[in-house]
């Protein structure tokens, strides 16, 4: 029997970010590649077997996260693309206490250092690279943007099946990772795991977060989804067009 396909774990953003990062992803990536929205990922590959594992740590995670802001620090050259570097120390801390509790099942992928961004462009000519990542840097203006809880995805050899979407309801922050009880559980063994999830949820409902699906919004997420918004209407104002797509 084949092993269940990976899962895919990324951020769920606000919705102006969201909507923001997916339209540059939109109008500049391949159309014939862009088979998956914007995205943020905090794992690429964990095991499919371990789905029930794997969902019940990052519930417990999220009941005590907070939701956390994350600096845009502005576009980066992939060679063949552009992405959006993004910061948090908050987002550091919980990724890093995600991956002890995964840790036997980390690809050298996840192994490597988190490096936080959304790629916005990708595979295509570096002179197109080039070209967007000069228009964009001209534009750019640092803002903040909001993660409203975690998204769980199953890759299906190049679209990801939507399976659940997490939402941060605690009040926990980077000072409160160290408390006792704020530890991640561990494996008890690796032991195929049995789905017991109902029908996945559709992309929109993976992405469009309701004003009331996360508990705890501040000053922060508001002033980023502003932020995120006006940044949007600044991009449909200019219509950025790479030549060729």
């Amino acid at each position: 029997m084949a092993d269940p396909a990976p899962l895919i774990i990324t951020a769920a953003l606000d919705d102006g970010a969201f909507d923001w990062f997916d339209g540059l992803r939109q109008a500049h990536f391949p159309r014939h590649r862009n088979v998956v929205p914007a995205h943020l990922t905090l794992f690429h590959a964990l095991p499919g077997a371990q789905e029930d594992f794997v969902l019940e740590t990052l519930k417990s995670a999220c009941r005590r996260q907070a939701p956390i802001r994350l600096d845009v620090r502005g576009p980066w050259s992939l060679g063949r693309g552009v992405a959006y570097r993004l910061a948090s120390a908050d987002l550091d801390r919980l990724r890093r206490q995600l991956a002890e509790a995964f840790s036997p099942w980390l690809t050298r992928q996840d192994q490597a250092p988190f490096r936080p961004h959304i790629t916005v462009q990708n595979k295509v000519e570096p002179t197109d690279a080039k070209r967007l990542l000069e228009q964009l840097q001209l534009e750019f203006e640092p803002f903040d943007i909001l993660a409203e809880g975690l998204l769980v995805w199953r890759y299906l050899g190049g679209p990801w099946e939507p399976i659940d979407r997490i939402p941060f309801e605690g009040t926990l922050t980077l000072d409160d990772w160290n408390a006792p009880d704020s530890a991640m559980a561990t494996p008890a063994g690796l032991q195929p795991a049995t789905s017991a999830l109902g029908k996945p949820c559709s992309m929109q409902l993976s992405y469009g977060a309701t004003p009331d699906a996360v508990a705890g919004r501040g000053g922060g997420g508001k002033s980023g989804r502003r932020k995120s918004r006006a940044a949007a209407r600044r991009l449909r104002r200019r219509a950025f067009v790479v030549k060729g797509h």
